[in-house]
């Protein structure tokens, strides 16, 4: 048989080996039933022996080279077995169970109900039993689903890809050990891992000629590459050019940050492509960085730099290294797939590295610039001057009286696309949507053909597999407020939206301590003793299902809850979202009260945010840097009676607990109800703006002088309650402040700046 029969076989072994812990039966009988079908792609007699997995025949190097991939897939240390679990009835443990940084951990043990993969059944519960039926359905439907992708089997990278969908819709819930203490690694991601080991284990011992079992078993020879890949210039780029008078800032920035989400995208499967690697190998890929497995050949470190060095002068040449794709390459062994998150720091020092250096290895030669590369050639051809989208190139087109370049021109047509994107084709055609060097591209699709297409495509926040389709599920936060022909609204419009004060505020969070997650998160240190559970399937299930709420999650709560607000990206761990001031507070603690659920009420696992308000003609790039400033002054600030910051959020030059801002934004809406029926008149509120100064001098500084304000307030009060001008609901809540430890008093100045950003009108909400 041939090899890249045999090397598609094993690859395909690797997804299929277990899953007849799913179906309950022979899962060779399934292969059988499809002979003639698989026959196209593979040797289905070696496929039926490495998924029964034979290791008695020692001559069957296939069997062990799969098996030493099992086994890395899911190396980690055994626990003693002190009862035994009915495998069917086993849920699936949630992932964020067990990390743990020193902030304690949950009594209770959260676990995913067995339903299709989506955003909304990411939410963990406390189960203990999976119902039968709900496992009959997805065994139903995969059956079902499996049969009609078998039947229509065209090549191997569309069946497999569809395998892969499939297992990730059905599996991602059943755990791949039921009879572990915890069992919180999927069959999904087991199977996925498995599949990408192999892949490389294959390639590493046909280049070094090795096919042996004791070659095979060696375990500590670095057999493998992990690569690393990160953006750089993000920030700048999606932000250059947003100021005062641009013109259609709203598609702009959303098609420019979506392309940033493509480049990566794009990387990714230029580089996994260039190996024959099947789409496991990359296995973890958000917000911009991805990380792929390898086989640590010399072929592939040769073309690696070849690779690497293209993009580098197309990024050059395309962005004038405004743009930069930073790639890091780190060896490992086998046994280092128990210990997964070091691995990823290591190439994570790598990428840091690189990150100081774009470019570095395009513009020096032998030690010396190449400054000509330093200089790019641009030319007025139309006679239109500077874009007055970026101001960074000449301008080729005038739309509605305004002057845009090439890039910007792009960015519109594809701002206008995007709200009705259902699909995105991977395509080598020239002439494409989203172009990348020379033979890559995307195209965005509303609707798929229903011709054959073998063509790798994204399925936009959805799991369906079609018969003939290259389809893969792909969540993406792409929702934006459009009109009635579906095209991106102004933030001029979006403004007229808020309560009040017309302002916009910008949304920016991220989760806390994720460094120290994957470097500590997975250990447990129990008498002396460090047990690390940090394997490659454990570290990747942590980072699909977080990035499932940050693409997925996020994406539902905004499109169907909080239709003004503009996501300008949120994936990976941290999103940010522009919107009306109001709505954009509300929009916060709903996602932080998401996230907790998501997590299971880990207190390991927090967010932090930071809230700008600003007018609508504020420059883009100046909100976000100030939303960023608060970001960090959430993660940095102690507050008085804590030990250190984060889990917080800072909005009115403000930082509070997220249980304090969720109070703080009670108590603001109930005070703007009683200016709004005339209880409480402005005046009231800037009187309680002074006391708040006052008691803050006390609180933050240990100023007495500070304790006036009791003396005041109780007088104001006096002298209402004689001339009976308050109520008795209005003066229990004015005479709680006088207790020094009522959080409503801590963070009354944020109460106080909310309502009166609520209640101001007229002149008063000039841009």
């Amino acid at each position: 048989m041939g090899k890249i029969v045999v090397y598609n076989t094993v690859v395909l072994g690797g997804l299929l080996h277990d899953v007849d812990k799913f179906l309950h039966l022979d899962s060779v009988e399934l292969i059988k039933s499809f002979v003639h079908e698989l026959d196209k792609i593979c040797n289905v007699e070696l496929l039926e022996t490495l998924v029964i997995g034979e290791l008695q025949d020692r001559e069957n190097v296939y069997c062990h080279l799969l098996n030493r991939a099992d086994v890395y897939s899911s190396s980690e240390e055994s626990e003693s077995q002190e009862k035994f679990y009915d495998h069917e009835a086993r849920p699936l443990d949630s992932v964020f169970n067990r990390v743990e940084i020193g902030k304690g951990k949950n009594k209770e043990i959260y676990q995913y109900s067995a339903q299709k993969y989506s955003p909304e059944n990411g939410f963990p519960v406390l189960l203990k039993k999976q119902k039968k039926e709900n496992i009959d359905i997805l065994l139903r439907n995969f059956r079902d689903e499996f049969q009609q992708i078998a039947q229509n089997i065209s090549d191997f990278a569309t069946f497999y890809n569809q395998l892969y969908s499939l297992l990730l819709k059905y599996t991602w819930c059943i755990p791949s050990n039921s009879q572990s203490e915890i069992a919180d690694i999927s069959l999904f991601d087991h199977a996925k891992t498995t599949s990408a080991i192999v892949a490389c284990l294959y390639q590493y011992h046909e280049a070094s000629n090795s096919f042996s079992i004791q070659e095979i078993s060696n375990d500590k020879t670095n057999k493998f590459l992990i690569l690393v890949g990160d953006i750089s210039g993000i920030q700048s780029y999606i932000f250059s050019g947003s100021h005062i008078g641009a013109g259609a800032v709203a598609k702009r920035l959303r098609a420019r940050s979506f392309y940033l989400n493509m480049l990566s995208e794009l990387a990714s499967q230029k580089i996994r492509k260039s190996f024959n690697l099947p789409i496991s190998n990359i296995l973890m890929a958000s917000g911009g960085k991805f990380y792929i497995l390898l086989p640590n050949t010399l072929y592939v470190k040769n073309k690696l730099e070849e690779i690497k060095k293209n993009i580098s002068i197309y990024l050059l040449e395309e962005f004038q290294g405004e743009l930069a794709l930073n790639l890091a390459v780190e060896e490992l062994s086998g046994l280092e797939f128990g210990n997964f998150g070091k691995v990823i720091r290591r190439v994570g020092q790598k990428l840091a590295l690189k990150k100081k250096m774009p470019f570095f290895e395009v513009i020096t030669n032998k030690g010396y610039w190449q400054e000509d590369l330093f200089l790019f050639e641009i030319d007025d051809e139309d006679k239109l001057s500077l874009c007055q989208g970026c101001g960074k190139e000449f301008a080729q087109e005038s739309i509605d009286g305004r002057k845009y370049g090439v890039k910007c021109l792009k960015d519109l047509e594809v701002g206008q696309i995007l709200p009705k994107t259902k699909y995105l084709e991977f395509t080598s055609q020239e002439k494409c949507h989203i172009p990348f060097l020379k033979d890559n591209g995307v195209n965005l699709k509303t609707e798929i053909p229903p011709a054959p297409n073998t063509n790798l495509t994204f399925v936009l926040n959805g799991t369906e597999i079609i018969a003939k389709q290259n389809l893969v599920a792909k969540y993406l936060a792409n929702y934006v407020p459009t009109d009635e022909k579906r095209q991106a609204i102004s933030f001029d419009y979006l403004v007229e939206k808020s309560k009040g004060i017309k302002r916009l505020a910008y949304l920016k969070a991220d989760v806390d301590n994720l460094g120290s997650i994957f470097a500590f998160g997975f250990m447990d240190d129990e008498n002396g003793k460090v047990t690390r559970y940090d394997t490659i399937s454990r570290v990747t299930t942590f980072s699909r299902m977080l990035d499932l709420f940050f693409s997925g999650r996020v994406n539902q709560i905004i499109s169907r809850d909080f239709q003004d607000c503009y996501i300008v990206y949120s994936g990976g761990d941290d999103l940010l979202i522009i919107g009306p001031w109001d709505k954009i507070i509300d929009l916060s603690i709903v996602i932080n009260k998401e996230f907790q659920k998501f997590v299971g009420f880990n207190p390991n696992l927090t967010l932090s945010a930071g809230i700008s308000i600003v007018k609508t003609k504020t420059p883009v790039s100046k909100a976000v840097d100030e939303a960023e400033e608060l970001l960090e002054l959430s993660k940095d600030k102690v507050l008085k009676g804590k030990k250190s910051g984060r889990n917080q959020v800072t909005v009115f030059n403000r930082t509070m607990s997220w249980d304090d801002f969720a109070l703080v934004i009670n108590e603001a809406k109930k005070l703007t109800q009683w200016v709004e029926k005339k209880y409480l008149t402005r005046m009231d509120l800037w009187k309680l703006k002074k006391y708040d100064r006052l008691f803050q001098d006390f609180y933050q500084h240990n100023n007495v002088e500070g304790l006036k304000y009791q003396g005041l307030l109780a007088y104001d009060l006096g002298r209402k309650k004689k001339e009976n001008k308050i109520s008795s609901e209005i003066l229990q809540w004015h005479e709680s402040l006088l207790e020094l430890n009522n959080p409503v008093l801590i963070n009354l100045g944020c109460i106080i700046d909310y309502t009166l950003c609520a209640c101001r009108g007229g002149e008063e909400n000039e841009q």
